[in-house]
């Protein structure tokens, strides 16, 4: 993102803050307007009608406009015209600092008892696309148009800017409106939750005049002490009488925010009812009637609760009627005109149509902070019957974080899957060797390209790819491949239009017959780095894309002699490692869900250590035998073991490798003459290959 042009202080001074009046003013209005793209037209028109009502003694109109060309300006908003505060230039209003600065800015120059904004731009509710950046962002409200920028939601760009203004408050904004589509969702609630006490919007689209400004602005400058309810249901009201009789069908609603927070346990307790009833027909028969909101990946929560609680049985329909009565709850007015307006309850949710649209947007929906508390994504995921049909995300790529005496902790992010992780399953390799590594910049002789073609159109790195341009294109590798132990093909993938890449191999060249090995969903973010693990045994080898639209980068097969694998729970992510004896390990983690699916192996990790572990003994105290391990076991490596007066009693030479490299000898407890050693403190001495290690331990009956 672009940094913002000039700093908060910068402004203060050249438009010094009036402190006077603090207390006078009722409300202040603070009108973000995002207009760097297609609505900069309708911005001047909405500056119009405010203009025709402008501000009064105790009530202010402050609004930030940014339009392609000139960037952005700050005004006061007057009777009959408007009063340029400053210039800003250049700005990115889709970078939530920009939003928090002009928020903090504005409730600082015009102190007031109440504040309200607006975000003002286009919105598509959280799973909207926009943007031109690589990789795209989830939009929830605004595009920037000379950044290439929008701001997302599920990232939490939005919750970041708003909960800015908060801080600088000290308090909650007491009305936030949104002046663009699709924005009154139960997931955008939740992410504003706690930074305003009203949140107004539509689930529909809005149209291109938005909101009847100079109406609204009228009725606060005649009512400047109205508490936030009234203004809210006033602001909604007037925005349904404007459009009455146009033909348009459009919806507006205002939420007490705090009555939200109800939402979640109960939609947890109406998607743990239909878990432990899956045949209860009240789900299917609402999922599929549903009010849906234009393309359908929303629908109207209110609707859908009615048809639950109507179609269902036992628990599911009542709590089905219990979500419905919490949701009533929240709302302080719900308004309609047009088609379908009797079935909109004034709070959409997300609810895709089919099984692969949620599998698309699961892992970023998981995201939202409507999501833990409601376990929403577990009734879209369940209502498809599809057991083990969406695998748990790979963890990605683990952080390694060195400490002291060869000691490190593997960390991961964690994964996610509708089912909820289960447990991880750490893999340490060793002994590697790269057979190959192939970046598409060079002559493509290492594969049989059928719909795959090089490409200049994006690169992870260089200037080149593979691209899948077609459906069914494969990627056949030339000659045999003979894997005698564990082997990972790294690559890197981005999707256009394509989804899945599937990994097979074959005893013979034209693949009459074949094995799949995996299959990975290739993400709609941009660059990914994932791969497969190899089986071993002598095969052709080939990847295949099912839909065209898929580019293919930085190829790397790996073999490694030795692997080791621990299962952790699925509420650790992090693996602790000590003493490990010098030499070079890969980690890579995968993910199980609940029902038993395993996810990929995410990319491997290395850490390199040069040092030698430091000598240890265990288990100590101990009583019939104990180990004594060394790094690297030298011919001249021993043990002498001595009472706490200098008495030796054992010397141990032989020393025998353990699976991690490191070597051991043990001592049964016996002196030199095999008798039995007293229970009591020794003190041991290990030296090997000039280095010597010296600690106590204890023997114990």
């Amino acid at each position: 993102m672009k940094p913002f042009a000039r700093t908060l202080a910068g402004l203060l001074i050249l438009v010094p803050g009036i402190t006077s009046d603090l207390g006078a003013r009722g409300w202040t209005l603070l009108v973000y307007m995002a207009a760097d793209n297609d609505l900069a037209f309708q911005s001047e028109i909405d500056l119009k009608e405010m203009e025709a009502a402008g501000s009064a003694p105790g009530f202010a109109v402050v609004v930030q406009q940014d339009i392609p060309g000139a960037g952005a300006r700050r005004y006061l908003i007057q009777h009959g015209g408007r009063v340029l505060l400053d210039s800003l230039g250049t700005v990115n209003m889709a970078d939530p600092r920009v939003l928090e600065e002009f928020g903090t800015w504005g409730a600082s120059r015009y102190p007031a008892e109440r504040y309200a904004l607006i975000l003002w731009d286009h919105g598509s509710g959280w799973s909207g696309e926009g943007g031109g950046k690589d990789p795209p962002k989830v939009s929830s409200f605004g595009s920037d148009q000379s950044s290439g920028d929008v701001m997302g939601i599920a990232d939490g760009e939005l919750r970041t800017g708003l909960e800015g203004i908060r801080k600088s408050l000290g308090r909650p904004l007491d009305l936030l409106a949104f002046d663009g589509c699709m924005l009154q969702e139960a997931e955008v609630a939740f992410e504003v939750g706690g930074i305003a006490k009203v949140m107004v919007g539509s689930q529909e689209l809005v149209p291109a005049d938005g909101y009847p400004y100079d109406r609204f602005l009228r009725f606060l400058i005649s009512n400047p002490t109205a508490d936030e309810s009234t203004v809210a249901q006033e602001l909604v009201n007037r925005y349904i009488w404007f459009y009455q009789g146009s033909g348009m069908d459009v919806g507006n609603s205002a939420i007490q925010l705090d009555n939200t927070l109800a939402l979640a346990p109960s939609a947890h307790s109406l998607v743990q009812a239909f878990l432990d009833a899956p045949s209860d027909s009240g789900i299917y028969m609402a999922r599929d009637s549903v009010l849906r909101i234009l393309s359908g990946q929303d629908m109207d929560l209110g609707d859908f609760l009615r048809l639950a609680e109507s179609h269902g049985r036992g628990e599911v329909r009542t709590k089905a009627a219990q979500l419905r009565e919490a949701l009533a709850r929240c709302l302080l007015i719900n308004r309609a005109s047009g088609r379908d307006s009797s079935r909109l309850s004034g709070l959409s949710v997300w609810f895709p149509r089919t099984f692969p649209e949620f599998a698309d947007r699961a892992l970023e929906y998981s995201g939202l902070q409507w999501v833990p508390g409601s376990g929403w994504d577990q009734m879209v995921y369940a209502s498809y019957g599809i057991a083990g049909g969406m695998r748990p995300a790979s963890p990605g790529l683990p952080r390694i974080f060195k400490g002291e005496e060869n000691g490190y902790s593997v960390s991961w992010r964690p994964s996610y899957a509708p089912a909820r992780i289960g447990a991880y399953e750490v893999r340490e390799l060793t002994g590697q060797a790269v057979l190959w590594e192939d970046g598409a910049e060079g002559d493509p002789s290492l594969w049989i390209l059928s719909g795959f073609t090089t490409s200049e159109g994006d690169a992870h790195a260089g200037r080149r790819s593979y691209y899948a341009f077609q459906d069914s294109t494969r990627m056949t590798l030339r000659g045999t491949l003979q894997i005698d132990h564990a082997a990972w093909l790294s690559l890197w993938s981005k999707r256009a239009n394509g989804q899945k890449v599937v990994c097979e191999t074959s005893p013979d060249s034209a693949f009459a017959t074949f094995n799949p090995v995996d299959s990975l969903t290739v993400g709609a973010r941009g660059w990914a780095q994932s791969g497969f693990a190899l089986p071993q045994g002598t095969y052709f080898l080939r990847l295949r894309v099912l839909r065209g639209g898929v580019y293919l980068d930085d190829l790397k097969l790996e073999t490694f002699t030795a692997s080791k694998a621990t299962l952790r729970p699925g509420s650790d992510t992090v693996y602790a490692v000590k003493n490990k004896p010098r030499g070079t390990y890969h980690y890579q983690v995968r993910a199980q869900d609940r029902q038993g699916a395993w996810g990929l192996w995410g990319p491997t990790a290395e850490v390199q250590l040069s040092e030698f572990a430091p000598c240890y003994v265990y288990p100590n105290p101990f009583r019939t035998e104990t180990k004594f391990v060394v790094d690297g076991a030298g011919s001249e490596a021993k043990v002498r073991i001595y009472t706490v007066a200098g008495d030796l009693v054992r010397t141990v030479e032989v020393f025998f490798r353990q699976s991690d490299g490191s070597y051991a000898c043990a001592w049964d407890g016996k002196n030199e003459k095999g008798k039995e050693a007293a229970a009591g403190i020794y003190v041991f001495l290990i030296t090997n290959q000039g280095r010597t290690g010296r600690g106590t331990l204890v023997r114990i009956k």
